[in-house]
């Protein structure tokens, strides 16, 4: 293999590894904040919602969030506008952010 080829083999591995680390990055970020996100939703729900479905989310009063097949946007409808007679509205109470904290966490319920 002459020099030019092998600087241009290693020039584009070189390439995919940046690109490869950089993609990986992103999605440990991505891990990260949706973590950071889950432990305030934690907080979130627990201070806010728990009265309902319980502290573990088992469904005392409310039902129970265990592997809840609703998409995100189902959820954060839910906890901005609730449901006449059954659960409160948040949108006025808790931030754009703070019910996407609580959502994030009641995704963690296994």
């Amino acid at each position: 293999m002459s020099h030019t080829a092998l600087e241009l083999t290693c020039g584009f591995a070189l390439e995919k590894i940046t690109r490869c680390s950089l993609a990986l990055s992103k999605k440990i970020s991505l891990a990260v904040l949706r973590w950071r996100w889950s432990t305030l939703g934690r907080s979130l729900f627990l201070k806010n919602c728990a009265h309902c479905p319980g502290a573990d989310a088992h469904g005392d009063e409310g039902p129970d969030l265990h592997n809840l097949d609703w998409t995100d946007e189902q959820i954060t409808t839910r906890i901005r506008n609730g449901k006449a007679g059954q659960m409160t509205a948040f949108a006025g109470k808790l931030s754009a952010d703070q019910i996407n904290q609580i959502k994030d966490y009641v995704r963690t319920l296994k």
